[in-house]
């Protein structure tokens, strides 16, 4: 897979997000070179701040095992010592592999829920949470400088770079069942059930979608003596060609089409199945889904899990004195309901922009602070959950965990999570919410999100709004960002490029007295987007 640089080719890139692209030969694909140049600027930038180690883990797309080791490899030519699993691990072990390790930094070789022809790497901090902008700055520099894309620049900065030739070869130390172990049992050590209740009469069906969370999530769930777990047999086992999804993002109901038939046909054999549980290909984000009293399928939203999740912990972890002066954190464009139950319980909410990045960042403040016992949980609401402070990313492995003891404690006491959410509704308000993804392919698909985004700045979205946020000027505490937010009477609508892919995201954040009136709202905002994405595209 090894390409040399064609100086006239487009690049990839290093963002906050790291880089991720299609796997193929040339400068704006991910292989052997590009993985290369970004190592060697990981290692620099590492060894610049005074790091000496670092954790790699991987997924199971096709050639993550390939780049992990041709990335430790290169690391320990700068001297750096290497702690690697020797299997595929999903992102929330890496993250815990850097604190179990003491390690300066991690690398996780993933391109999350994109396509098969897809690979990607993830930078951390010496925390566990993946960097913020000011070093991924200095990895991007390092990287253009290596790869040839800055000889006119000064090499005040740089003197760094030519340190592989006068240093001692770094160790690798294999990650091996002991640390696959460790991670597991510290999972196991934020149970939450109580009382007697147990995980016996729960059943589920689980889907890895072929990757990196059959270990770890069945081990979990076993040691809790789950009742019993069904597989969707096709998507058990790790492999990076995705076989039976085009698109392994669990977030899409299409990813789930194998398991919830298999769910149905459970169920009409019947076996009393109480959720279908979903992973994606690095096991960082989980998807959920139920049967409803009318034996329908509810695929839980990411924001009705989030409000589920903080509701049930501050029931299982506040009121009982486990957790004090707890904390929540959350983001610009999820559930406005959290914030609600929070203040009502008495528990501090942080919002920050979108990303798990920004949510590791407060996280590793209140660590450095002697306060990360205050973490109560932190989601954002594209499925993705920490509900324990032992990784600073999502983690849908002890999320896992936790929504299987949400399920027993309700089924024990007379109700499920869906009725459990009818009551916060009826109690908070009939919060809402609908997210609209926007593909631009091709190579002017960027200009034409930008102008988008430059239209409804200039221009706005329409009559009714009340006050108008722009992240990326505005003066919001928050990092500036490329994102706006329009308040209505009834209801916010966000608006942002996404980070990772030719996307422009729409976020509509409603609030109704009923569920009727919150239904109209939203399709009310729903015409709303589409009249100003056809005005400004």
């Amino acid at each position: 897979m090894s390409e040399e640089k064609n100086n006239n080719e487009q690049r990839l890139t290093f963002g906050t997000g790291g880089m991720r692209g299609i796997m193929g030969e040339g400068a704006d694909k991910i292989n052997d070179t590009t993985v290369t140049y970004l190592t060697k600027a990981v290692a620099l930038w590492l060894l610049q701040k005074g790091g000496k180690s670092i954790a790699i883990s991987y997924d199971s797309r096709l050639n993550s095992q390939r780049f992990a080791n041709l990335s430790a490899t290169i690391l320990t030519d700068y001297g750096i010592d290497v702690y690697i699993y020797e299997n595929l691990m999903p992102t929330p072990a890496l993250s815990f592999a850097v604190k179990r390790n003491g390690c300066d930094g991690g690398i996780m070789v993933t391109a999350s829920h994109n396509r098969a022809e897809y690979n990607g790497y993830k930078v951390y901090n010496e925390f566990g949470a993946q960097i913020r902008e000011d070093d991924a700055a200095v990895i991007e520099a390092f990287m253009q400088k290596l790869s040839g894309d800055m000889e006119s620049v000064s090499d005040k900065g740089f003197e760094l770079i030519g340190l592989a030739e006068n240093t001692e070869i770094g160790e690798i130390h294999v990650l091996g069942d002991e640390a696959t172990k460790d991670f597991v049992e510290t999972v196991l050590k934020n149970k939450t059930l109580e009382n007697g209740e147990t995980l016996e009469n729960i059943k589920i069906v689980y889907t890895p979608l072929n990757g990196a969370g059959l270990v770890p999530v069945t081990s979990v769930l076993e040691a809790s003596k789950i009742g019993e777990i069904y597989y969707v047999e096709e998507q058990k086992l790790p492999d990076g060609n995705f076989p039976t999804c085009e698109y392994p993002n669990p977030e899409k109901a299409e990813a789930l089409t194998l398991g919830i038939q298999k769910m149905k046909e459970l169920v009409q054999a019947g076996n009393d199945i109480d959720a279908l549980v979903a992973t994606d290909p690095d096991s960082d984000r989980l998807a959920t889904a139920v049967l409803d009293k009318n034996g329908k399928v509810r695929i839980i939203t990411g924001n009705e899990l989030g409000v589920l999740f903080t509701d049930y912990l501050i029931q299982a972890k506040v009121k009982n004195g486990k957790v004090k002066e707890p904390i929540v954190y959350t983001t610009i464009v999820s559930s406005k309901l959290t914030r609600a139950i929070c203040e009502k319980n008495g528990v501090e909410i942080k919002e920050t922009l979108t990303g798990f990045k920004y949510m590791g960042g407060e996280m590793a403040k209140l660590e450095q602070a002697g306060k990360l016992s205050r973490f109560l949980f932190a989601f954002e609401e594209s499925i993705g959950y920490l509900c324990a402070a032992h990784s600073k990313d999502k983690d849908a492995v002890a999320a896992a965990l936790l929504f299987c003891e949400m399920l027993a404690h309700y089924k024990k006491n007379g109700k499920t999570i869906i009725t459990r959410l009818d009551e916060l509704y009826a109690e908070y308000g009939y919060y809402g919410e609908k997210t609209f993804d926007f593909v631009f392919d091709g190579a002017d698909g960027k200009a034409k999100i930008d102008n988008i985004m430059k239209n409804l700045r200039e221009y706005g979205a329409g009559s009714g709004v009340l006050k108008i946020i722009d992240y990326l000027s505005g003066n919001t505490g928050l990092p500036k960002s490329d994102v706006l937010e329009f308040q209505f009477s009834q209801a916010t609508l966000l608006v942002r490029p996404s980070g990772t892919e030719p996307k422009i995201k729409f976020y509509i954040l409603a609030k109704g007295t009923s569920e009727s009136e919150r239904m109209q709202i939203i399709a009310d905002f729903e015409e709303k987007v589409m009249k100003l994405l056809k005005k400004y595209s």
